[in-house]
């Protein structure tokens, strides 16, 4: 880790807009990824976290737009402006620059290509020949932690964790300097998603790889990540080192997230889960979005919406009572 960003979002907003309504799903949300860094990102599900991974690449579609903000990419040597990028542009930079693994990602392959195919697919449209590209599937399927056998296989023939470490190798196909692996575990059992994540943090060492961790579990983010932003409704909630967000968490919505989760150290104690429901987006939110769900909510937090404040070194929340029990 450099400290230096590689990617830097700032004051980001996407909705979805229809003939209907339009839903607030990410709002002035601002963060940056660190050279050689893995940044934790998480949140329940509809908190907004996959539509803003899409801003990193710029696949923003309708009924999505944006509504506001700027995507800086510190790959160069001069900082570039992702959302004000041309096709062409785009096109290296994307999987060339930063790269993506999707949320369902096993279900992306394709189900009558062999898997060297759809390896080499992606570096042929990057001006890779057949030759080079086959010449690098069996190194990226061994960088993915997978046997060079699999490149005559087809999908329906590998496991869920296989196929996993397949659209690994294909995300890094083109050598890219940042990933963002969007919900990479999902559907996966604990020993499968404790390889993965393992997996991404060799990656993150032997290549120098910054990367994007997005998932709703929070230990499972805790156990990879440097750093950990806490999305809520559409903002980022609290940011901080993993020391601090697991052991001294600030804000009433990550205490309570991480009150939900039972540990080794908390056996005996009742663990309850979050009462309530998160706000609709698709409405005008008043104040704090937890008031509603919030133990210590007070008339302030209906009233004025916090914003993110210094509680201590780098660790940042935007709640007007924050703190709670050491864990």
């Amino acid at each position: 880790m450099t400290g230096d960003p590689i990617i830097e979002v700032k004051d980001a907003s996407i909705s979805y807009i229809s003939r209907r309504e339009k839903i607030d799903a990410v709002r002035n949300v601002s963060l940056t990824l660190e050279k050689g860094s893995i940044l934790g990102l998480v949140g329940e599900s509809g908190c907004g976290k996959s539509t803003l991974a899409t801003i990193f690449l710029k696949l923003i579609y309708p009924p999505a737009h944006i509504q506001g903000g700027s995507v800086y990419y510190y790959g160069g040597s001069e900082k570039t402006n992702v959302l004000e990028m041309k096709p062409p542009e785009l096109r290296r930079y994307r999987w060339k620059e930063v790269s993506m693994i999707f949320q369902g990602s096993m279900n992306s392959l394709n189900p009558v290509m062999r898997i060297s195919d759809q390896i080499t697919d992606v570096m042929i449209d990057h001006d890779y020949t057949y030759m080079e590209a086959m010449d690098r599937v069996d190194s990226l399927l061994e960088q993915a932690g997978i046997s060079k056998r699999v490149k005559n296989l087809y999908p329906h023939e590998l496991s869920g964790g296989m196929k996993q470490r397949v659209n690994i190798a294909i995300a890094l196909a083109c050598e890219p300097k940042a990933l963002i692996a969007d919900e990479p575990t999902t559907a996966l059992d604990v020993v499968v998603q404790s390889q993965i994540t393992r997996k991404l943090e060799s990656l993150r060492k032997n290549l120098g790889l910054s990367i994007l961790f997005i998932s709703h579990d929070i230990s499972l983010v805790g156990a990879i990540a440097d750093r950990i932003s806490v999305m809520y409704a559409g903002k980022i909630v609290e940011v901080g080192r993993v020391s601090d967000i697991l052991n001294s968490p600030a804000h009433q919505y990550t205490i309570a997230l991480l009150a939900s989760i039972p540990t080794l150290k908390r056996v005996e104690e009742k663990i309850s889960g979050i009462p309530g429901h998160p706000p609709r987006l698709n409405t005008t939110i008043k104040g704090c979005a937890f008031a509603d769900r919030c133990m210590k909510v007070q008339n302030r937090c209906r009233e004025e919406e916090p914003q993110l404040e210094v509680i201590e070194g780098d660790h940042q929340a935007a709640c007007f009572f924050p703190g709670g029990p050491k864990r």
